[in-house]
């Protein structure tokens, strides 16, 4: 480009980065790792949906008692 007093002034260049084949995008990593807590809150809603979520924190009940056979 010209300016008015004659002097020529260059436009800016675009310069591209190319990524490189052997680093992981964002984008990977997003879909290799999202089952994961997909499938963690799956899960847990399942569980929720059907009052079983709290289950394993419930007091074990044990029974003893004697069958006919120990007695001999």
């Amino acid at each position: 480009m010209v300016t008015e007093d004659g002097s020529v002034i260059e436009e800016p260049g675009l310069a591209m980065r190319h990524r490189s084949a052997d680093s992981w995008s964002r984008r990977s990593l997003i879909l290799l790792f999202l089952p994961v807590p997909a499938t963690a809150l799956t899960g847990l809603a399942t569980l929720a949906v059907s009052g079983n979520l709290l289950l394993p924190f419930e007091r074990v009940i044990t029974l003893e008692g004697k069958t006919a056979w120990e007695g001999r």
